[in-house]
């Protein structure tokens, strides 16, 4: 990142290819957590309260989280 800015890339540029990198990892995050929620169910289970580790909305948050999180790490580094 420092010799594309010694070499006069744009802030922009940058930015797009932190990001670029960062999305390209996401997919695979949010996979082997999806896997890992079903392996793991009864360990979830018991740690939740009123809820199910399957629940769509649980799951959609927590996919949620593991998407924006590293995004917003990223542009804020960048």
């Amino acid at each position: 990142m420092g010799i594309r800015i010694a070499l006069g890339g744009q802030r922009q540029d940058i930015l797009r290819l932190v990001l670029k990198y960062t999305a390209s990892s996401i997919p695979a995050g949010v996979g082997l957590g999806f896997l890992g929620t079903f392996a793991l169910d009864k360990v979830i289970a018991s740690q939740l309260f009123s809820s199910s580790p399957l629940d769509p909305a649980t799951l959609a948050l927590g996919i949620l989280l593991v998407v924006l999180t590293p995004l917003v790490a990223c542009y804020v580094l960048a």
